[in-house]
């Protein structure tokens, strides 16, 4: 495997207001899915070929949160989103950039009040580079691609890389119809588990990845069960302690930690 490491990045928190975010970052071109694999399971997260898990020191709020792809099934509230938008058409299949994906991705971007907006060619590095196991969850209103779900797939698992919808259909709840949809795909693979990506705690717009359960998280103990399919916890303490990045970089930075799997 081919790679560029880099120096660790400081910037603005893109989850909570006043905070740095700091991150262990590397680029590689090129990983096997297993490689892919010891990543997400080491709480590392991509765009293309970007990858990076946070370091923030005295912040541990970014949590690495995955579902049990197999123990996953619908409750009332999805059956009732499910039957919704029973009329949307959705297909999986090979990425492929459009000015209308950008369109919506503009729309998301609002949301979060994003000053400087990706470029075309930046969100085409981010989302459509060639990686391996790189998959597309499109989302269809009478033709018009109204969502976007991307996704990784290793073989092991599913991870949800990210997600775009249009806005104005709000009560249709498209980023969690389209995570649901992910996670019905993983479950159809028949692959162990479903990545989630981060969980920040005071961020309300990361709160939706909770809903999808059972789930565990990433712990200075490993991955520990966290929410049952019926919604009662455990290991409540460890999960309000977060994610030590710091900690696991100690434990396998890469590309050390590839060596090690």
């Amino acid at each position: 495997m081919r790679y560029l490491a880099l120096s660790d990045s400081v910037t603005p928190c893109p989850y909570l207001p006043d905070r740095e975010f700091i991150a262990e970052n590397f680029i590689a071109p090129s990983l096997r899915p297993d490689e892919m694999d010891t990543l997400l399971r080491s709480g590392y997260r991509h765009f293309g070929s970007y990858f990076f898990r946070p370091v923030c020191g005295g912040c541990s709020r970014c949590v690495p949160l995955r579902v049990i792809a197999g123990n996953h099934t619908n409750s009332r509230s999805e059956r009732r989103l499910m039957n919704i938008n029973r009329e949307l058409v959705v297909t999986a299949g090979a990425p492929a950039p459009n000015k209308r994906a950008y369109q919506l991705y503009r729309m998301h971007q609002q949301r979060f009040e994003v000053k400087s907006p990706a470029t075309y060619e930046r969100f085409c590095r981010s989302f459509f580079a060639p990686t391996s196991g790189n998959t597309q969850i499109s989302v269809y209103l009478n033709g018009l691609l109204i969502s976007v779900l991307h996704l990784d797939v290793t073989g092991t698992s599913v991870s949800a890389v990210y997600c775009y919808y249009d806005t104005r259909f709000e009560k249709r709840s498209l980023g969690t119809f389209s995570v649901l949809k992910g996670l019905h795909f993983a479950g159809k693979l028949k692959v162990e588990h479903f990545y989630l990506g981060y969980i920040v705690s005071g961020n309300r717009h990361m709160e939706y990845k909770m809903r999808f359960r059972p789930n565990e998280f990433l712990s200075s103990a490993g991955w520990i069960f966290y929410k049952a399919a019926d919604g009662t916890t455990d290991h409540t303490e460890e999960y309000e302690r977060g994610f030590p990045g710091d900690e696991y970089r100690k434990r396998g930075a890469f590309p050390d930690i590839l060596s090690h799997r």
